[in-house]
């Protein structure tokens, strides 16, 4: 499974920069917030969001989708 680390201003933006990395849709990765990220007092002092995402092999989607079809019969 790859995996790539980023940081952003936002959360969103973190995700952003991960899906453009690596390339793929939001429903193709696992995200994994770093406990890093603070918001600061009045924006100082703050340190930017970090996440982990990973992209799932083909393999690993289809049993999400599978699961999730047998969630809603």
């Amino acid at each position: 499974m790859k995996s790539i680390e980023t940081e952003g201003d936002t959360i969103d933006e973190a995700i952003e920069r991960a899906l453009n990395a690596l390339q793929v849709g939001r429903d193709r990765v696992e995200i994994e917030m770093l406990p890093d990220a603070r918001r600061g007092l009045f924006g100082y002092g703050g340190k930017k969001a970090r996440m982990r995402a990973s992209v799932h092999t083909a393999r690993s989607a289809l049993v999400g989708e599978t699961l999730a079809s047998a969630d809603n019969s």
